[in-house]
């Protein structure tokens, strides 16, 4: 299988978010999420376990009670049944993969 990301399915464009779904499975699930400059994911909970990858950009992630400001290059393993959010802090547009492992 190969997929551009700019093709593949897209399952959230609002509030300066556009996410797409770039892979899911019963094992696994990659989505491309895009942050406009000042744009926030509210904070929520996963019933799986999360790895964010920041492709580009930088913003805070909380976690639980902590927060961390993440730039370009660098990933974090998030538990599951934790809330998180992210805010993108920077003039330009944050990117980031989701991958989750789906366990069943």
């Amino acid at each position: 299988m190969i997929k551009k990301i700019d093709e593949c399915e897209v399952i959230r464009t609002k509030e300066g978010i556009t996410s797409r779904k770039i892979l899911s499975n019963n094992k696994l699930e990659i989505i491309h999420i895009i942050l406009e400059p000042e744009a926030e994911l509210e904070k929520h909970i996963s019933h799986f376990e999360v790895q964010f990858y920041v492709i580009f950009g930088e913003g805070l992630l909380t976690i639980g009670e902590e927060t961390h400001l993440l730039k370009r290059d660098t990933i974090v393993d998030c538990p599951k049944q934790v809330a998180r959010s992210w805010k993108n802090l920077s003039e330009t547009n944050l990117e980031l993969l989701v991958i989750k492992t789906i366990m069943i």
